[in-house]
């Protein structure tokens, strides 16, 4: 693993103060999930998968099955499309599609009826800043609900990748208002703090492949 990052990003092997005060983030339900994402193209389905274990995790579900898969969960759902947009040169996913491929995700494995699926298009990303902070302080708060990011690669590592992406947030410390990417491609990537501004800028982006924002995806029980 290359450590490229920009001075605002700090790898949590560095800095892990904030989880060990804090055993109620969304962090202990997700990090165990934590996966390389199968191609260079599915970042989304590693992402949805992940999600979708912490989901089930929550419901109980893993005692008895165990995790899914990327080729789990397509073969479950039987979608060639995101399979073959998740393939080595896919064109991957938009955030509206990944919020419907999460959705179908969660109505097969019975988690339809509990959990729902959110989108927040970012287009303006000082606008998006307190809604963000108010989603994230909610999921650690109370346990209810996970958070995906879809972002520009560059515009939050700063490594020159020119490439959009989907990952988990892990958790979020208000305190300094740092949000934690648990990204899926962890051979270049190992799990890091950044400023929630810095993601807000990265995500108020255009996919390549519709021309519609990026932006972040919650995954929340419902009431």
């Amino acid at each position: 693993m290359t450590h490229r990052y920009v001075p605002e990003l700090i790898p949590l092997r560095m800095d892990h103060a904030y989880l060990r005060g804090a055993p109620g983030s969304a962090y202990w339900q997700v990090a165990p999930h934590l996966i390389q994402q199968a191609t260079d193209s599915s970042c989304s389905l590693a992402t949805a998968v992940m999600l979708l274990n912490s989901v089930r995790g929550c419901e109980g579900h893993l005692r008895h099955a165990g995790p899914v898969g990327e080729d789990g969960l397509l073969d479950r759902l039987g979608d060639e499309v995101w399979r073959a947009a998740v393939a080595e040169d896919g064109n991957g996913l938009s955030l509206t599609e990944f919020a419907a491929c999460m959705e179908r995700a969660l109505a097969s494995f019975e988690c339809g009826g509990s959990w729902r699926i959110e989108i927040v298009p970012v287009t303006d990303a000082e606008a998006a800043v307190g809604g963000l902070r108010a989603a994230l302080t909610e999921m650690e708060r109370d346990g209810t609900g996970f958070a995906a990011a879809n972002f520009h690669l560059d515009l939050f590592y700063g490594d020159g990748v020119d490439v959009g992406h989907f990952s988990p947030i892990g958790a979020y410390d208000a305190a300094r208002d740092l949000v934690l990417m648990l990204d899926v491609y962890k051979k270049d990537y190992e799990p890091v703090w950044g400023p929630l501004p810095r993601l807000a800028k990265a995500m108020a982006t255009l996919s390549r492949k519709t021309g519609e924002p990026r932006g972040y995806a919650l995954v929340k029980r419902k009431r």
